[in-house]
């Protein structure tokens, strides 16, 4: 079944709330370095929030810093694992899929987290195969995402999600509350206190407008039929959906050729990712993406891992790590923009090169 909501958070929660009819404890399980909204959106039910650390190399779970307790056997668990910056791999889904049951039980509920995730014709078909409703996959279309309408998200899944949020909003409300709860979040840095502000909730606690919802189950079925059709992206751009596909995969291409051979680690495993991913040392991270917006070139970092929100950022060392080191480099744009970074980042990794100061970064 496919559920459509304003933002992948909401699809999570509804899950969460589902599953609260049950009347046992549910625990949820995210990587460090999680984006914040997942953890803000379950506040609003009766689940308790536990973290585990990544692996370095792969970005999929370090499984041995999951922290399992006698209590953990009498609870309903949920365990949200990331498909890293979208680089869709069904080995490592299997692989993953058969560690997480091993570790926590057959009938723990993995949500693969497919928010950076481009949806294409062989994922979809792969997704609908699926019988296991102990399995959900989640995709978003908000802001900075690799088809990026500003507003909603997908979940699919063979539970049937009774659950209805309390509220309904559309997509211009929904795009003006997630701007509005992002900032509050890098003001705040406190998942409680901002959970309680009106907006938040009403950000988390809502279904989509029904003609919304349709434009996001129209765009999904001509996915899954391998058809092109027209998209108009945040700030009204205009592509289609092939088209903005052959950008990225395009773009991708561009970057891993003229960036190979600086020395720099390139985390992205296929060409159809969110952005084109790479990791210099942190000594010169921050200074490297000041860098590139001097200019006139623009990069993200993300939000750095949930960990310290919770106090305990020294059990989660490799998320903690990754972010310190982690430039996400934008694949939609035009030529110009791929001819300033690649040569904002060639220019100042060979400067530090010549000065003798060590690069390496693995």
């Amino acid at each position: 079944m496919l559920y459509i909501t304003p933002r992948a958070s909401n699809s999570l929660l509804k899950l969460v709330k589902t599953l609260e009819k049950h009347q046992l404890p549910i625990c949820v399980y995210f990587p460090a370095n999680i984006c914040y909204t997942f953890p803000l959106s379950c506040l609003y039910s009766n689940s308790t929030i536990k973290l585990y650390d990544i692996s370095y190399e792969t970005l999929y779970p370090d499984y041995s810093s999951v922290r399992l307790e006698d209590s953990d056997s009498r609870s309903i668990k949920i365990f949200v694992c990331v498909i890293p910056y979208g680089n869709w791999d069904l080995n490592q889904i299997k692989d993953n899929r058969q560690k997480i049951r091993h570790l926590l039980g057959k009938e723990t509920f993995i949500v693969w987290d497919c928010a950076l995730t481009f949806p294409t014709y062989n994922t979809l078909n792969y997704i609908c195969q699926i019988q296991n409703e102990y399995e959900s996959f989640v995709f978003s279309f908000s802001y900075a995402k690799p088809i990026e309408l500003g507003f909603g998200s997908a979940i699919f899944t063979k539970l049937n999600l009774h659950y209805n949020h309390p509220l309904k909003i559309n997509r211009f409300q929904i795009s003006y509350l997630v701007n509005k709860v992002d900032k509050r979040y890098k003001t705040y840095l406190n998942l409680f206190k901002l959970a309680q502000k009106r907006y938040s909730f009403l950000c988390y606690n809502s279904e989509l407008d029904e003609s919304d919802s349709k434009q996001i189950y129209s765009m999904i079925e001509k996915i899954a039929s391998n058809q092109d059709f027209a998209l108009t992206l945040r700030k009204q751009i205009k592509i289609t959906y092939f088209e903005l596909l052959d950008k990225i995969i395009s773009n991708n291409r561009f970057f891993k050729a003229n960036l190979e051979g600086l020395g720099i680690d390139f985390v992205d495993k296929c060409d159809i990712s969110w952005r084109f991913n790479i990791r210099v040392h942190e000594s010169i991270r921050d200074s490297l993406i000041k860098r590139i917006f001097q200019n006139g070139g623009y990069v993200s970092r993300l939000f750095p891992s949930i960990s310290h929100l919770f106090n305990n950022n020294f059990l989660y060392p490799n998320s903690s790590r990754h972010w310190q080191r982690i430039v996400n480099i934008f694949n939609n744009q035009d030529k110009t923009y791929n001819d300033i970074v690649f040569q904002t980042i060639r220019q100042t990794i060979q400067e530090i090169q010549n000065k003798g100061v060590s690069q390496s970064i693995k």
